[in-house]
């Protein structure tokens, strides 16, 4: 074991100073692109002018050599030096590449260089030409530490580092090696990020070192070589210019060879791909199934406001541009492709076909336009998941689900549902393309009236809900409900960000028929969602018909409906048995079922042709067993919310309409 050499001592402040290069890099991350260039480009030009002047002039020469002289080469003295080159390969490398692969391409120089010539000098056995195997695996390290430092993939810093070791190894001639390294490492850095290459397992891009073990043990091999004596040399010098080199040749092609062999062989393993527009592991040959889910609900509908001159731009333009880009991407990469595209609202199909055949922007928006909805992203999901379309999305490698929205609370829910089902979605790749936050706005998501018989200058309650779907509190925030363009009253609440409340407004109708109202709140970043509109119908008599068994007589609710018609001529109440099918539906308003205990087979029919045209069924539930039963039935009949199972009853009167019971 040889022990460590000594460096001499101009090598030694040829490479400090070397190393003070690195102030270069620095600089350019302190002051920028442009002052860089400049100052550069100054001292580039002012350096190779003296190089000129001191290798054609003899006073340039012996100024030079008072100054430089201890620290120059005897290469160097009719050739410029490498300080010329390394101005020069670092102005080359702030030209030509991004900020971040250009400062690692001028630290490769600065530092990758310099451990290379320090362990070679020092602790070099193993000579590859000029160099030594010890010196390029330093730089490689070296070089292969600054990239993950610098945040780069771990691919292309792989890439990068061995690049970079492989030009300082390689004895380029006419061009430095200051030069080269920069340019042949930053090019090849800013290829990979530009081509978008990765690996699916980029993991084993670790055992690339083994790479070198052929040529490793080639020159181990070489140092327990035997020297042995003979006699006579004269058949051997004429296999010197003949033989020998065949023989040479011969040794280099197969470590070659094997060097390409364990290679491909790491690559193999990896599995480099060239990743799509969306960050999908796309391979370029390979057609993707691709599924769009846009949001059609109301809350698209607003406008957001944007810090560009176009001041405000609807969310729907946002959906147009995103469409745009995704319709352009899969054009020109995957045109042998599956498209389906389905809105939120109704999980209803837009377009389902080739990627070939793909309308125009404008027709998917459209017929994806936001309006009156709300989004069912579960409903979607659901769709997503029939055996039809698994079947389909198999005959795909590549199935992607690109979802575009302004992602509400319950979609949030939904989604981390979706990340659950590792069973159906397990090889799929999701995209989510939201719409920009705000920074202040306040959303009423919903207004009804809760009031179940309204009456004409009685109380009617409304509800309203609110949620704070930007980054600000809200305090005090005003809201208030118009009834027939007349304020009918105002609250003020206070939000933070993310929470939903629910105010409660006490109106009085001033007249009977259909009464139009709406909620309101002050504008803000979304106004398409600062009013809520909502209709009632105060009728200027009401029909009550009340359905209950003959021994309810005496029960609350009907003694109270009796009770209010006496006190109350707008209200007409007639009370009849279930058995007594006789009555018309158009003759009332509402329909009371109360305490049913048996259950004719007619009458759930009868109350389907009520519900029909635009009725309400009041159902009050009873106490006993055979109510149970009675209530099971019609839930049959009439597709009723499920009971509560551990009662097998329903714990509060159910109001059914069309809206409640889902009819069309």
């Amino acid at each position: 074991m040889t022990s460590p050499r000594e460096i001499p001592p101009e090598e030694l402040g040829r490479k400090l100073i070397h190393l003070a290069s690195s102030l270069i890099p620095l600089g350019y991350w302190l002051a920028g692109r442009d002052s860089t260039i400049i100052v550069l480009g100054v001292l580039t030009i002012g350096l190779l002018s003296a190089e000129v002047l001191r290798t054609s002039t003899a006073w340039g020469r012996r100024y030079y050599r008072l100054i430089f002289g201890a620290m120059t080469r005897s290469s160097e003295a009719e050739r410029f030096t490498g300080a010329s080159f390394v101005f020069l390969g670092a102005l080359s490398a702030v030209v030509l590449f991004p900020a971040t692969v250009a400062i690692l391409a001028m630290l490769f120089m600065t530092l990758g260089d310099s451990a290379a010539a320090l362990v070679g000098m020092r602790y070099g056995r193993l000579r590859l030409g000029h160099k030594t195997l010890e010196g390029t695996a330093a730089c490689f390290v070296v070089c292969l530490g600054l990239a993950l430092a610098g945040g780069l993939p771990g691919s292309v810093a792989l890439t990068g580092a061995a690049t970079a070791a492989l030009t300082e190894l390689v004895p380029w001639g006419i061009i430095n090696d200051n030069v080269a390294i920069p340019l042949f490492a930053g090019g090849v850095m800013t290829l990979m990020m530009a081509a978008r290459v990765s690996f699916l397992f980029p993991q084993v891009l670790w055992a690339l070192p083994t790479v070198a073990l052929p040529l490793l043990i080639h020159l181990l091999s070489r140092l327990n070589t035997k020297v042995l004596d003979f006699s006579s040399l004269q058949f051997l010098r004429r296999m010197r210019h003949h033989s020998i080199r065949r023989l040479r040749w011969r040794h280099w092609l197969v470590i070659l060879l094997r060097t390409l062999m364990l290679l491909l062989l790491v690559l193999l393993l990896a599995r480099p791909v060239v990743k799509g527009y969306y960050r999908g592991w796309l391979g370029n040959n390979t057609a993707t199934f691709t599924v769009v889910l846009l949001d059609d609900s109301f809350s698209m509908s607003g406008g957001t406001r944007q810090s560009t001159q176009a001041g405000w731009r609807g969310d729907q333009q946002l959906v147009k541009e995103r469409l745009s880009a995704l319709f352009s991407h899969l054009r020109t990469e995957d045109n042998q492709g599956q498209v389906t595209i389905l809105r939120l609202s109704d999980a209803r199909t837009i377009y389902s076909g080739p990627v070939a055949e793909l309308p125009r922007v404008g027709e998917i928006a459209n017929l994806g336009r936001p309006g009156y909805y709300q989004d069912n992203l579960a409903a979607a999901i659901d769709t997503l998941s029939s055996d039809s379309f698994r079947a389909a999305a198999r005959l795909f490698a590549n199935r992607e689900m690109i979802i575009i929205s302004d992602f509400q609370t319950h979609q949030q829910r939904a989604l981390r549902l979706l990340g659950q089902d590792t069973t159906v979605w397990r090889d799929w790749h999701f995209f989510l393309l939201p719409s920009p936050p705000q920074a202040d706005n306040v959303a009423i998501t919903g207004a009804n009236v809760k009031t179940t018989i309204p009456l004409v200058g009685e109380l009617m309650e409304v509800t309203v809900t609110l949620r704070n779907t930007g980054r600000r509190a809200k305090t005090k925030h005003p809201v208030q409900v118009v009834l027939n363009e007349v304020r009918s009253g105002q609250l003020v609440v206070n939000l933070k960000p993310g929470e939903q409340k629910t105010v409660e407004f006490q109106v009085a109708p001033a007249e009977a028929g259909h009464q139009q109202g709406y909620a309101e709140i002050e504008r803000d970043d979304r106004p398409g969602d600062n009013r809520f509109y909502f209709q009632a119908y105060i009728p200027a008599q009401v029909r009550v018909l009340l359905i209950q068994p003959a021994g309810h007589s005496d029960t609350f609710t009907g003694a109270a409906l009796q009770a209010l018609s006496q006190a109350n001529p707008r209200i007409r109440l007639r009370i009849i048995a279930p058995s007594d099918l006789g009555w018309q539906p158009q003759d009332y308003d509402y329909v009371i079922a109360n305490g049913l205990t048996d259950m004719p087979r007619l009458l759930p029919r009868k109350l389907n042709e009520f519900l029909a045209p635009g009725g309400t069924v009041i159902v009050i539930p009873g106490r006993d067993q055979a109510g149970s039963e009675a209530l099971r039935a019609l839930a049959v009949q009439l597709d009723l919310p499920p009971m509560d199972p551990e009662t097998q009853n329903y714990s509060a009167p159910l109001r059914l309409d069309r809206k409640a019971l889902g009819r069309s």
